[in-house]
């Protein structure tokens, strides 16, 4: 562990109850993955598997979004950019969220990812991505192109200005495919 409560200070709110710190004061980290060695054992793995990148991650979410036969994640990370771990189908991930367009928003600004969804909102059979956020930022919603990147659709469908006002933890599909209307 890098860091502990005791290490940071925020403040003291009215009550005499200490205050909680924006994400700002917290230094990202890197995530860490286990390995089932297949005995009751797991060995960190995350070095060798290529999950180097320092973030701030509060949501996760799998899929095989370029349709190769390997299951990538995605790391919904708060108040920096996102993180769309590829898989390479060698035992190793390549974090490639800038260049395939999923890293910040429409206007190439980060905001404070928390849920995030694979799902396929258009129905033509590729996993898009929606990630929420908190109140002032807009959900951002992902659509796939199917070469390896992602368009940035949260104005043309609408969700920019309905999320506009509200925060999100988490994100279901159904959910999210009712309100943009696609059957």
């Amino acid at each position: 562990m890098q860091w502990d409560f005791d290490d940071i200070w925020c403040g003291e709110r009215k009550e005499g109850l200490r205050a909680y710190c924006t994400p700002d004061a917290f230094r990202p980290i890197s995530p860490l993955v286990y390995h089932n060695d297949g005995n009751g054992h797991f060995t960190e793995a995350s070095q060798k598997l290529g999950f180097s990148k320092q973030g701030k991650g509060l949501g996760i979410a799998l899929a095989d979004y370029d349709r190769d036969g390997h299951i990538d994640l995605f790391f919904a990370n708060d108040s920096m950019p996102e993180f769309l771990y590829h898989n390479t189908g060698h035992g190793t991930f390549e974090e490639v969220g800038l260049p395939s367009g999923v890293a910040v928003d429409g206007e190439g600004r980060s905001y404070a990812g928390m849920g995030v969804e694979f799902t396929d909102y258009n129905n033509d059979g590729l996993p898009d991505v929606v990630i929420t956020d908190l109140a002032n930022q807009m959900y951002a919603l992902y659509r796939n192109n199917g070469d390896g990147t992602f368009a940035y659709e949260s104005y043309p469908s609408g969700l920019a200005r309905m999320s506009l006002t509200h925060s999100g933890w988490g994100v279901r599909y159904r959910r999210a495919r009712a309100r943009f209307g696609y059957h």
